[in-house]
């Protein structure tokens, strides 16, 4: 197995109704006394008499509302309870147990008389469902037996039922292992993130673990490659653009009509029949005529499409992709599996394409996707969330009329994802409303389903194109969202199939033509790019929102009252230089290292409502970064802040590690307050219900930083600069960051203790040096808090300076006379010097920006960025460019030069004895990292980025003055923290535990005054000191 369920004392404090964990106990003892008193009997029952008499109240017991006592609407309901319809081998699992409209579990149930323990049929039903549901928990019982299967692997028939089963219990054991039972589904426990929390922690992943979207994007991909080099060999005369679209109509139109078939609105293996025959794709494409008629969408639409019919495909590539879409080859069940899993699967299929040079097939990345480093998918908690925060917030309390004029707009829509739960919040409202009408009124507009719910009449479902735009700069991607919208227009149809095909008899227009509402375009850029920049045409895929009709009517009348959506995050430097240049003569916020992002922001706002909201999730840098300035100011005079939710240090895309995300919702026009929130380091931040958001003003935010902090965090960050610009850190200190030599492995050597001797990295082997060529080299893992040790060297090929310019490399011929061992080394390794990336700063005329290699003039060992080289020689302070907590170290000999991932802070003026030693104990202190990590950016492992942008605004008590009896107690408390330091690095790992706490106590010291010095009081301290703690990460 590949875990174990916990026992223990996980006690919460019971739902609403008030079940407690000794009441539920008791219950469960009942039933099973109850079971037991007529055992011959109850074997005998059916599924249904079951359920109704013996699992209901038993997770009734364990707080869940069964009955739905709340009266919650059907999307909030504690437990979904499934009628059964249909094939059984579509069938859904009995319950669904949810918390704010979320799954969390499932269970399946079956007769007493049902061998839960041995039935591999029956468990693999179980985890099929819950691996296409993409839900890890599902629960298999019949109250006698109880077993608990993790279905992270993707399930195969030939499974014996105890695979990926990680808990087992017969009812005679619900007592002594009811601790397992409470812990994993009692609603309390449930609710408060305990199962999430342990599946993580405890359940390791076994072998072959695979989610059901990463299996079926393997799929997809194995199909493009078959199809692609099939027609290519069978079309020779297809285009890379041709050949693209066709992969993509083919399986967008099998998929389609696949999915149909399992949700019973297409008869069942018309596929799979088709595949039997001869000529294969003459079928098919017969088929398309019939579901054309049916469903006359603008999918099977050969008017349009004057491509497709003329296509050659191969009988055997066709049967093998309709053979792995039905079982037994198949572990999908095109009913369970989402609309949101059919939608990240292709949007992470898009993001490549088949290219054909000189006759030969390859994949690539797309252009986009390349340049923003991959496909970025939003997690489905994020667009529930923000659909649920603009969209839901805007219409819940409007009557249908009203919802008709509200335009929702997704301006680099992808595959849909935000435009297909803004549809179904849309959908939700209208039954909604319907329901509460009188019953002789709700026949226009609802009917009652085989199952007994109530649906939306399909005609209803025109407010598809009413409220739902899209445009994506992929055409593929278009392509998708609209069927993505298709298909969640037919899902309730799996339910009830009758509405829709009493549709399909009176109107052949089944489904809504999307072709005006999801377009293909580039939201940024107007056909006027081509008078503005020459041959830019092609790939750019101008949009006009001037002319597109549907678009030009919206804009017209105000815009779009909801833009919402995750826009591309491209930085400047991966950007076109065509692009960019258009950006920056065409947008305010394209300034400076921007980000694509800015762009979309700046004209979503435009095409924003006055009144309107726009809600994006994008990388916070823009929050407090320079280059985010202006964008900041652009937000600021058109529209005001409504609500922010900061993600912090943690990590919210899976595929994007080094992505720090925020949601932000704005309102077009001015308001007096936001609500915000920001999470801490590991904090839940996967359930957004019931985050308790602080009041923020907008007055507050401008151009400047924007950060979020309580009153009592801000009433400190203002005392600290109260100081004035003359005390601030960028008026004393001149930063300088730290070189590229380009290879650390050639240039940065260690000493053998041998006269001469070093060990090249590089090389793997010892090398013979001048000393006088090297110079000491510190990295961030050198500098402590206020030492700093390195045994390393650099190899410098400059002249030394100490501040008084530039320092020139050396000419290669005065390198060899006066230095022939360290130029004998560099030479062996000038190919693999060679191939370093050269810096920015070089003669335009000679080699383009980032071209690979040196330039005509320059030395083959240059550095490939020297940076400030002329200042490494005096003394500085440094601080590395990432930092955990507090580490800062001092140079007191300007002895170091040290690599780009660290600053040097040199003195304006001469230092005098001492000062160094003064600024560098408030830079070690808690009221300089409560300055850090209340302004400046987190990283992962909530480490903080120390840019001069975040340090330079610090400011210092007071200027160091040496007859300043404060200055001279600090200078003398930090002198002491120095020789202790260095004594400990002395001790090469074995500790002075005598020194250690002279250290704890000297740094309280320090930091008291510290405190003193800025005048804060004991509250102001909690303050900081609890600010610190919350940025701690764990274990550190």
């Amino acid at each position: 197995m590949a875990g174990s369920m916990p026992a223990g004392d996980h006690h919460g404090a019971g739902d609403p109704d008030g079940v407690s964990r000794i009441g539920a106990l008791e219950a469960v003892g009942d039933l099973v006394e109850a079971f037991n008193a007529n055992l011959g009997e109850n074997m005998k029952k059916q599924e249904a008499d079951i359920r109704n008499e013996f699992l209901n109240p038993l997770f009734r017991g364990l707080g869940w509302d069964m009955e739905n006592r709340k009266n919650q609407t059907q999307d909030y309901k504690d437990v979904v309870v499934e009628t059964r319809i249909g094939p059984a081998t579509h069938r859904k699992a009995d319950y669904a147990f949810r918390i704010g409209g979320v799954r969390q579990f499932f269970v399946e149930a079956k007769k007493p008389s049902e061998n839960i323990r041995e039935n591999r049929n029956h468990a693999f039903q179980a985890r099929r469902y819950a691996w296409n549901a993409k839900k890890r928990i599902i629960v298999l019982t019949n109250f006698r037996e109880l077993a608990v299967y993790d279905c992270l692997k993707k399930p195969k028939r030939s499974d014996r039922s105890d695979v990926d089963r990680i808990f087992y219990c017969t009812h005679e054991d619900y007592a002594d292992k009811f601790d397992h039972i409470w812990n994993f589904f009692s609603w309390d426990s449930v609710g408060s993130g305990y199962l999430d929390r342990f599946l993580e922690g405890n359940i390791r992943r076994s072998r072959g673990s695979q989610l059901v979207d990463s299996a079926f994007l393997e799929d997809m991909e194995s199909w493009r490659t078959s199809l692609a080099k099939n027609l290519h060999e069978l079309n020779p005369s297809l285009a890379t653009l041709e050949l693209n679209a066709s992969l993509q109509k083919t399986i967008e139109r099998i998929l389609f009509l696949r999915i149909c078939e399992d949700r019973n609105i297409w008869a069942h293996s018309t596929l799979e029949e088709i595949s039997k025959k001869n000529n294969i794709y003459r079928h098919m494409c017969e088929l398309y005529d019939r579901a054309d008629d049916a469903f006359n969408s603008g999918l099977f639409d050969f008017e349009a499409d004057q491509l497709s019919k003329r296509l050659k495909i191969g009988d055997g590539v066709l049967k093998k992709i309709i053979k792995s879409l039905y079982p037994p080859a198949s572990p999908y069940d095109f009913s369970i599996l989402s609309i949101d899993v059919l939608g990240s699967t292709y949007e992470k299929f898009l993001g490549r394409e088949i290219h054909i040079r000189n006759n030969k097939l390859s994949i690539r990345e797309k252009p986009l996707v390349r340049q923003s480093g991959g496909v970025v998918y939003t997690p489905d908690f994020i667009v529930t969330d923000m659909v649920k925060n603009t969209v839901w917030e805007t219409i819940k309390g409007m009557r249908p009329e009203g919802i008709r004029q509200v335009k929702i707009l997704d301006p680099a829509c992808g595959s849909g994802t935000f435009l297909v739960r803004a549809y179904e919040s849309l959908l939700r409202r209208h039954l909604q409303f319907y329901e509460g009408l009188p019953l002789r009124r709700r026949g226009r507009y609802l009917y009652t389903g085989r199952d007994g719910r109530l649906y939306l009449k399909p005609s209803i479902k025109e407010i598809l194109l009413n409220n739902i735009y899209g445009i994506d700069i992929d055409h593929q991607a278009v392509e998708i969202t609209k069927l993505s919208l298709l298909l969640k227009t037919l899902e309730d149809e799996m339910s009830d199939p009758s509405g829709f095909q009493t549709t399909l008899d009176r109107d052949k227009r089944a489904l809504p033509d999307l072709g005006r509402n999801i377009v293909s375009g580039n939201t940024l850029i107007k056909p006027d790019i081509q008078r503005t920049i020459d041959g830019t045409e092609n790939g750019v895929n101008a949009f006009d929102w001037r002319t597109e009709p549907v678009f030009a009517g919206i804009a017209r009348s105000g815009g779009f009252d909801i833009v919402i959506g995750n826009p591309p995050y491209v930085k400047k430097q991966n950007l076109d230089k065509n692009w960019d240049r258009y950006f920056m003569d065409t947008y305010e916020t394209a300034r400076g290292t921007y980000d694509l992002y800015y762009a979309f922001i700046e004209k979503s706002l435009e095409m924003t409502k006055a009144g309107g909201l726009l809600s994006f999730i994008t990388p916070n840098k823009f929050l407090t970064g320079e280059d985010g300035a202006e964008l900041r100011t652009v937000i600021r005079a058109g529209a005001s802040l409504k609500r922010m939710l900061h993600f912090g240090a943690n990590k919210v895309f899976e595929s994007k590690a080094s992505i720090y995300a925020c949601i932000f919702t704005l309102r077009k026009g001015q308001s007096r307050s936001f609500q915000w929130h920001k999470f801490n380091l590991n904090d839940d931040f996967k359930r957004l219900d019931g985050i308790r958001y602080k009041l923020g003003r907008n007055g507050s935010l401008g151009s400047g930083p924007w950060l979020f902090n309580t009153p009592e965090e801000n009433e400190v960050l203002d005392l600290i600069r109260s100081g004035g610009a003359a005390n601030r850190l960028d008026s004393i200190f001149e930063t300088n960051k730290g070189v590229s030599t380009g290879n650390d492995g050639i240039f940065v050597v260690h000493p053998t203790g041998g006269r001469n001797t070093y060990r090249s990295r590089e090389l793997g082997d010892v090398v013979r040096l001048e000393p006088a060529m090297l110079r000491k080299f510190v990295n961030g893992a050198d500098v402590g808090s206020f030492d700093i040790t390195s045994d390393k060297y650099v190899i410098y090929p400059y002249g030394i300076s100490r501040g008084a310019g530039p320092s020139d490399v050396i000419p290669s011929e005065e390198l060899e006379r006066r230095f022939p061992l360290t130029y004998g080394y560099l030479s062996r390794m000038r190919g693999r010097l060679g191939k370093r990336k050269i810096g920015r700063k070089v003669d335009p005329g000679r080699r383009r920006p980032g071209q690979r290699g040196p330039r005509a003039g320059r030395e083959f060992y240059e550095y490939s960025a020297k940076r400030s080289m002329h200042q490494y020689a005096l003394e500085k302070i440094i601080i590395p460019d990432l930092l955990i907590r507090n580490r800062i170290g001092i140079d007191g000999a300007g002895e170091y030069t040290f690599n780009a991932g660290l600053h040097g802070l040199v003195p304006k003026e001469d230092p005098r004895k001492g000062e160094l030693l003064f600024y560098l104990g408030v830079l070690n202190s808690e009221v300089f990292w409560f300055f850090i990590v209340s302004t400046a950016t987190a990283m992962g492992g909530e480490a903080y980025r120390l840019l001069p942008e975040y340090f330079d605004p610090f400011v210092f008590p007071v200027r160091y003055d040496p007859k300043d009896e404060a200055c001279s107690a600090m200078v003398g408390r930090v002198g002491q923290l120095l020789q202790l330091c260095r004594k400990q690095k002395r001790r090469k790992g074995i500790p002075d535990r005598a020194a250690e706490r002279r250290i704890r106590y000297l740094v309280g010291e320090m930091n008291d005054m510290v405190y003193g010095m800025y005048g804060l009081d004991e509250s102001q301290i909690a303050v900081i000191r609890g600010k610190i703690t919350r940025a701690e990460p764990d274990g550190a």
